[in-house]
């Protein structure tokens, strides 16, 4: 017992005075015994152990690092102070430390699925993201019953926006607990994203049928629905939760866009007016109520809620259909279209986009046409009205009949920027190569350094295989300007594919895909052809397979993936 309680008052000082004071007590001499009683690596390892734990408490974070390092020399099979020195040096924000001590602490006891979790984690927070998935698919093969595993896994898939992968570990999910609600709900929000709105509804109506009183259930399962075409069980479960959230202005918004798509203008009128008065109203929703208003025939108040700050342009047509529509005189204002000061492009982009997507883009933009071509005067006499259909055509991808209308525009008012690139787009569709590079052109002498403009024609050169040391000025120059642009870095990994530069392709595709705010059925295609560059055939297959799942009207790569697939 002497020996013991030396022992343990050497710990006791080694605490007072740190690593350093190990050394200068032992060994010891028992004044009973009259020995040396020699401390053990196990007693000294647990000295330094504590005395770590003291530091980290006292923020003292140097010493707590110097401490921990004595400890795993003194015993350097175990993982615990491994584990404890990457987090020591986590809380100094020394990243690249921790990693090689996670990294250590795997071979070390490879089969501790905790172990595999930490480097998981290590690798996702340095965007490693497949060394990530590689560590936590050990955990689930470890451990495959805890959730932990998959929780990582599939919180990795969805912030490197692999979708697919992510869709496939709710799945497995699901199977496993067939009765929490709660996965199904994340599998119908990863549909969703996936575009896979029949999946959605399936698994939104699953949470329902768990849980009848998870609200924002039946919101996902109405949007699910809306998105579906199916707009009279979309408008019953969106209006039974809008009975219980009265105050939930997105809710409203989609509300009365499922009103508008069944032509129920009036109800749309009502819902819209609910939606202005809630606390989250948006700039966006006036727009909406104004032209809900519009098609409800309540004219006036379509004139005063028109937000004029916001898009005066497309206010000013508002003012204009309104007023032809109740028979006033509105001469003046169709005089003054054109001279409203405001640039009806951007509005364009944002306002009336979002109207007919809201509405739907068919029904709505047969509409607005159908009232612009009713003024007396026609479209012909104002820029603005012109640029209105043009634009609305556009959007209803009938490009042949925008064409006309751009360039009759063109001639009548001059070019300008914004027409030289609605008639690209077009061209772009058209599959007039010529047309599109003139007007790509003519854009960029307006508008020299704009990068969306660089980015298009040098991603066209790049798409159609030609003039690639041109297009790699034009990338460069516009990454230069947006260096984390997932557009651009992906039109540059492209151009390198048409290079046969399958390395650098490889990493800016990857890195066009985890800034995206989603997945992309055309980055994975392109991801896919670059790995079959770079002779992975396995590889390509997996991301062609991916690309198809998130677009199942890509032939083109249905092909690839019959080429070289593996036969059943």
């Amino acid at each position: 017992m002497k020996v013991l309680f030396n022992t343990v008052l050497a710990l006791c000082l080694s605490l007072a005075g740190g690593c350093a004071a190990l050394d200068r007590l032992l060994p010891f001499e028992d004044p009973d015994l009259g020995v040396y009683a020699p401390l053990t690596d196990e007693a000294r390892s647990y000295a330094s152990f504590i005395t770590a734990v003291m530091y980290e408490r006292q923020g003292r974070n140097d010493l707590e690092v110097q401490a921990l390092n004595h400890v795993a020399g003194l015993d350097p099979e175990s993982p615990t102070p491994t584990v404890c020195l990457m987090r020591a040096f986590l809380r100094k924000g020394d990243f690249n430390r921790a990693l090689k001590e996670s990294e250590r602490s795997v071979h070390q006891a490879p089969d501790r699925p905790e172990l595999w979790l930490l480097l998981g984690q290590m690798r996702h927070q340095q965007h490693d993201f497949e060394g990530a998935a590689e560590a936590f698919n050990k955990a689930i093969a470890l451990q495959p019953d805890d959730l932990m595993g998959y929780g990582a896994l599939v919180e990795l898939q969805e912030s490197a926006n692999d979708l697919v992968a992510a869709q496939e570990i709710y799945e497995n999910l699901v199977a496993r607990n067939p009765k929490a609600g709660a996965l199904y709900y994340q599998l119908g929000l990863n549909l969703m994203r996936m575009k896979d709105y029949t999946g959605a509804i399936t698994a939104f109506r699953k949470v329902m049928e768990l849980g009848p009183r998870v609200a924002r259930a039946q919101y996902m399962l109405g949007l699910a629905l809306m998105e579906a075409g199916n707009n009279l069980e979309a408008a019953a479960e969106l209006a039974k939760y809008t009975e219980d959230k009265p105050d939930d202005a997105a809710a409203l918004e989609f509300l009365a866009g499922v009103y508008g798509r069944l032509g129920k203008y009036n109800d749309a009128a009502v819902a819209c007016s609910k939606m202005l008065e809630s606390k989250s109203a948006q700039p966006k929703h006036f727009m909406q109520t104004a032209w809900a208003m519009l098609q409800a025939g309540r004219f006036k108040e379509a004139m005063r809620l028109a937000p004029q700050s916001e898009s005066p342009v497309l206010a000013g047509v508002f003012a204009v259909l309104a007023n032809q529509a109740m028979g006033a005189d509105y001469v003046n204002e169709y005089a003054g279209l054109d001279s409203i000061e405001g640039d009806i492009a951007p509005e364009c982009d944002a306002s009336l986009t979002d109207l007919l997507n809201l509405f739907g883009v068919q029904a709505t933009g047969n509409r607005l046409l159908e009232m612009l071509h009713a003024l007396p005067q026609g479209i012909d006499q104002s820029r603005v009205l012109t640029f209105v259909a043009a634009r609305t055509l556009i959007q209803m991808e009938r490009f042949a009949d925008a064409v006309p209308l751009l360039e009759k525009a063109m001639d009548k008012f001059g070019p300008s920027k914004a027409l030289h690139y609605e008639l690209a787009v077009c061209y772009e569709k058209l599959e007039n190569p010529v047309q599109v590079e003139q007007h790509l052109q003519a854009c960029l002498v307006f508008d020299p350094g704009n990068p969306e403009l660089l980015n298009f024609l040098g991603y066209y050169y790049a798409d159609k295989n030609t003039k690639l040391k041109e297009a790699e000025a034009l990338l460069k120059k516009a990454i230069k300007a947006e260096p984390n642009n997932p557009f651009y870095l992906d039109s540059l990994g492209w151009l390198y594919y048409r290079m046969g530069k399958a390395p650098e392709a490889l990493d800016l595709v990857r890195r066009a895909i985890y800034a995206m705010e989603s997945d992309d059925a055309e980055l994975r295609a392109h991801l896919g052809d670059i790995y079959l560059l770079n002779k992975d055939e396995s590889a390509a297959v997996e991301q062609w397979r991916r690309a198809l799942r998130l677009n199942p009207k890509l032939d083109d790569v249905r092909k690839k993936l019959e080429a070289h697939a593996p036969k059943k």
